[in-house]
C-alpha cells in the first residue's frame, strides 16, 4: 500500500493506492485488511507476475557475434534483433564489459599466454589507442512493446590493424535481469586482402609499449615476405595413415573507398614444389568477393617411407592482389598423431571453445 488511510466522513471515498511487483512469473493473492471502529472490511488482492521473455535474432557460433574484417580507420555496421515474446512492455539496456566499473579489477588476472590451464574471466580483447569506444550498440536502451521487435545496429571502428578485437555484451531487462549475453569480435587489417585460419604465432593480448623502430634499411625489409604457420595432422591407424585436411581461409575487406576493386584474387605459388612431401591445394587461385572468405582446403598424406616421429615442413608463397599486390610465405608444418592422441586434442578444443 502506497499512501495512508484518512478519515471518512458520511458517503466519502478514499482511494488506496497498491503496488505489485512480482519475484516469479505466477498468480498471487493475499487478503487486505482494512479496519474501522465498529466493522473489518477483506479485500482479496490478486496479480499475475509475467517473466519478461526476449529473443534474440543474430547470428552466434559459442555464444560469439563475429562482426567480421575491417580497414584500420574504417568501420562496419552489422545489425541484430530483440523481439518481446512476453505480455507486457519491457525496458532493456544493453552494457559492455569495456564501460565496466569493475573491468580493471577484473583485468588483473594473468594472461591466457602464462597461464594456459586457467580461464580467463574477462572477455574484453584489444581496444583502440584513441580512447574511443571499438564497439558502439544503438540503441542502447529503451522499451519493447509486447510483441514488438527492435533492431539494434552494432558498429565496429577500429583505429589500428589486429585480429583480437573483442568486448562482452550483456543485455538487462528492468534494470536488473540479465537476460542475454554473448561476446563481440571483429579484425582490422592493413590492407584488403588477407589469410585467416593459421595458427597462432603471436599471443592474442597486444601491449600498450610502442614497437622499437627496425635497424633494418628500407630495402632490407621489402624483401622479407610476411609469414604465417600452418599446420595439418594425419592420424596414424593400424595398418594406414588417414589423409589430414585442414581449411585456410583468404578473405577480401569490402572497403569504403569508391576507388578500390571490389574482388580481390589470390593464387599460390609454385605448388608442385610441395606436392613431393604430400600437400595438396584446392583451389590453387582464385576470385574473393568483398566482404567475405573463401576456404581452401589444405591435405596432407604422409608419403612412402615417411618415419611417422618426424615431422614434414615446406614452404610455399601465396599471392593476393586487392589494393595492393602482396606475397605472404606460408610456412607448412605436417606431422602424425595417433587416434588417442586427435581424440584428446579434439575434446580439449571443444571445452576450450565452449569456454
Amino acid at each position: 500500500m502506497l499512501n495512508a488511510l484518512r478519515v471518512l466522513p458520511p458517503d466519502g471515498t478514499h482511494t488506496i493506492l497498491i503496488s505489485f511487483t512480482p519475484e516469479a512469473g505466477r498468480v498471487f493473492h493475499e487478503v487486505l485488511q482494512i479496519n474501522s471502529g465498529t466493522s473489518v472490511l477483506h479485500v482479496t488482492v490478486m496479480g499475475e507476475g509475467v517473466n519478461p521473455i526476449i529473443n534474440l535474432d543474430m547470428p552466434t557460433e559459442n555464444g560469439v557475434f563475429d562482426i567480421g574484417a575491417v580497414l584500420a580507420g574504417e568501420y562496419l555496421e552489422r545489425t541484430f534483433k530483440m523481439q518481446n515474446s512476453s505480455s507486457l512492455s519491457i525496458d532493456y539496456s544493453i552494457k559492455l564489459e569495456s564501460l565496466s566499473l569493475l573491468r580493471h579489477a577484473k583485468s588483473q588476472e594473468l594472461p591466457s599466454f602464462i597461464k594456459p590451464d586457467e580461464k580467463m574471466k574477462s572477455l574484453v580483447g584489444t581496444q583502440n589507442n584513441n580512447g574511443q569506444n571499438i564497439f558502439d550498440l544503438v540503441p542502447s536502451e529503451g522499451r519493447i512493446a509486447p510483441g514488438a521487435t527492435q533492431e539494434v545496429t552494432v558498429t565496429f571502428a577500429p583505429d589500428h590493424p589486429s585480429d583480437h578485437y573483442s568486448d562482452f555484451v550483456k543485455i538487462e531487462l528492468f534494470g536488473k535481469k540479465e537476460s542475454h549475453s554473448f561476446q563481440i569480435k571483429g579484425m582490422a587489417k592493413k590492407n584488403v586482402m588477407f589469410v585467416h585460419g593459421v595458427d597462432e604465432t603471436t599471443v592474442n593480448v597486444e601491449s600498450l609499449s610502442e614497437n622499437p623502430p627496425s635497424t633494418l634499411e628500407e630495402e632490407e625489409l621489402k624483401g622479407i615476405l610476411p609469414s604465417v604457420l600452418f599446420s595439418v595432422k594425419s592420424i596414424a591407424k593400424e595398418s594406414e595413415f588417414v589423409p589430414g585436411s585442414r581449411e585456410i581461409y583468404v578473405g577480401c575487406v569490402r572497403t569504403m573507398a569508391v576507388s578500390q576493386k571490389k574482388n580481390g584474387e589470390f593464387q599460390f605459388e609454385n605448388v608442385q614444389a610441395i606436392t613431393s612431401k604430400g600437400f595438396n591445394i584446392d583451389p590453387q587461385r582464385g576470385m574473393v568477393e568483398a566482404g567475405n572468405l573463401k576456404p581452401v582446403t589444405v591435405t596432407w598424406s604422409p608419403p612412402p617411407g615417411h618415419d611417422p616421429n618426424e615431422p614434414v615442413e615446406a614452404s610455399i608463397i601465396l599471392t593476393l592482389k586487392g589494393d595492393i599486390t602482396e606475397q605472404v610465405k606460408v610456412m607448412l608444418r605436417a606431422y602424425v598423431v595417433s587416434d588417442v592422441e586427435d581424440k584428446t586434442e579434439k575434446t580439449e578444443s571443444t571445452e576450450n571453445t565452449q569456454t
